[in-house]
């Protein structure tokens, strides 16, 4: 029985950073699928092998259960939309699980040895794909999706490798490894990485150095100086610019919104559009859709409140106080370097996300609790068993969540890929079926809507993409792409006046919308409101000059 489940989690560690599959819409998803089905097999194995489930008792576990429960309350009783709300919950619930079987694990503790060696060999590997991807094409993002995601895996791994290269074992072949991260690294330029990697490597150096007041002030310098010259200009300047800052601005409004209970678990990119400032949509790379506020911490309390970031905070406080007081004391020199190493890589990936998002993305927040579990259970030795009943009744249960939260998302995002392809090649019809079919698998996607609302109004099919759109609108009312698109639909129905109404809500929530303004004009036009039409004309004409002196600067 352990044998099987040593072979699972090891398979699970070694494959996560390099699964992608092409026919998945987001294809890095299935790296959560993957590990919510390894997640299944491993409590049927326990069940029927031994007829219990044994899990370590701890008091992490304590503190992750209030924040697991407090995002099933925000889910339940604080979001409009339940459904993606308890996607969210369902994906903090698997990585609990994954968590609880990870504090069992570490028996013999130098078992950590095996899966830092294998959590290593799959990043090397996932860095030559990157590296590879750099010189083919000019953007490594390895398996991740994107580069930032990469950058934050790559300064995760970097303080355990160093760790290694520390332990005196084989050190070519880890100076090797940090060698080709470095590159990875290097090729992602990524600021979020050089922050949260200094930070990382300067923490390990802190712990494992003993003069340490000599290294701190060197590495504060360095920090300094290396921070200063990745920016090339004015801090102030490159902040004010960069649309972190617009979107920062927005998540503080939505905060301001309802900062107790948070506007819901996920929800951050249905609402976001409601509170950004309209200065927003002059950045090139503007979109209604915002999924993610480029700092953790912001999104975790927009989403689920101060008591969301209170409990999240509560947890990585207590972890690193106790593991840090521990690691002290710990007499085998070998495993407190390794233990070291993974914290300083916590640290970095926890530094990494105040100016990025990849906690939002499968591989980090697996990773992270991965590390909360593997080394938390080297430190724990008291037991929980669930007897054979209520065992079964807890797979059952979580089998139905994996259905309907795993399974089904699965096949939604393979049809929605189809259609996707299908839209490209102008096969109208067979896209429509596509997008159908994925949401009958999960009629949740807001993303399927709009796709397929945009696709049967290029089959002028208006009434029912005028009912997809006015969907989305219920519970994305800030999208102002949507009232354009809306606005579209009525028109070509003839329907003018209504268009007019559409134009004017999406303007509102973002006035640089050429086209919307373009569409308004022409609506005003067919009414033969000739001196509306002829105000917006001269909004129109301001507005245009006003984004070509943006783009200019």
């Amino acid at each position: 029985m352990k044998r099987i489940v040593n072979t699972l989690i090891y398979s699970t560690v070694f494959l996560i950073p390099l699964l992608f599959c092409k026919n998945l819409y987001n294809y890095y998803e299935i790296k959560f699928y993957f590990l919510s089905f390894t997640v299944l097999l491993i409590l049927a194995f326990s069940v029927k092998m031994e007829r219990q489930i044994v899990f370590k008792e701890a008091r992490l576990s304590l503190l992750l259960g209030f924040f697991l429960c407090w995002i099933l309350f925000t889910s339940l009783f604080c979001s409009p939309a339940k459904l993606i709300s308890l996607k969210y919950f369902y994906q903090h619930l698997v990585s609990f699980i994954w968590f609880l079987i990870l504090l069992n694990f570490c028996e013999p503790r130098e078992k950590i040895k095996i899966i830092i060696y294998i959590w290593v060999f799959s990043s090397t590997l996932a860095c030559f794909c990157g590296i590879g991807q750099y010189l083919l094409d000019g953007i490594p993002y390895s398996t991740f999706g994107n580069k930032n995601i990469f950058s934050a895996f790559i300064v995760l791994t970097l303080p355990v490798i160093t760790a290694l290269l520390f332990n005196k074992k084989n050190s070519v072949l880890w100076c090797w490894a940090v060698i080709i991260h470095l590159l990875a690294l290097a090729a992602t330029d990524s600021r979020g990485a050089l922050l949260g990697g200094l930070m990382g490597f300067f923490l390990f150096l802190l712990l494992v150095i003993s003069r340490r007041k000599i290294i701190m002030g060197l590495c504060l310098g360095v920090s300094f100086l290396l921070i200063i010259v990745s920016f090339q200009g004015s801090l102030l300047d490159v902040f004010i610019s960069d649309i972190r800052f617009f979107i920062w601005q927005g998540t503080w409004e939505m905060i301001k919104s309802s900062p107790f209970l948070g506007v819901g678990g996920g929800l951050f990119f249905l609402r976001f559009s409601l509170f950004c400032p309209s200065d927003y949509y002059f950045q090139d790379v503007a979109v209604d859709a915002t999924r993610h506020a480029h700092n953790e911490f912001l999104q975790i309390w927009a989403e689920t409140g101060i008591v969301g970031l209170i409990l999240f905070l509560s947890v990585v406080v207590f972890f690193l106080y106790q593991i840090m007081y521990r690691v002290k004391r710990e007499e085998n020199r070998e495993i407190a370097l390794l233990i070291k190493g993974i914290i300083s890589g916590l640290v970095a990936l926890l530094v990494h996300n105040l100016l990025s998002m990849n906690f939002r993305m499968p591989t980090s927040f697996i990773w992270f609790y991965l590390i909360l579990g593997l080394v938390y259970g080297c430190y724990t030795k008291k037991e929980v068993i669930i007897p054979h009943k209520r065992a079964y009744w807890f797979i059952f249960l979580y089998f139905l969540l994996f259905y309907f939260l795993t399974f089904k998302p699965l096949l939604a995002q393979y049809y929605f890929r189809k259609g996707v392809t299908m839209r490209s090649e102008q096969k109208l019809k067979e896209a429509v079926s596509c997008y159908q079919k994925a949401l009958k698998w999960d009629p949740s996607s807001v993303r399927v809507q709009y796709r397929l609302a945009f696709t049967l109004a290029a089959l002028k099919d208006y009434e029912g993409a005028y009912q997809l759109y006015d969907q989305i609108i219920r519970i994305a009312p800030g999208y102002a792409s949507i009232f354009h698109n809306i606005g579209i639909v009525s028109m070509r129905q003839r329907k003018f006046q209504e268009a007019v109404d559409y134009f004017k809500r999406g303007l509102a929530l973002n006035p640089y919308d050429l086209l919307s303004r373009q569409a308004l004009i022409s609506a005003y036009t067919e009414l033969r409101r000739q001196k509306e039409a002829k105000i917006e004309v001269q909004r129109f004409i301001v507005c245009q000059r006003f984004l070509q002196g943006v783009k200019k600067k």
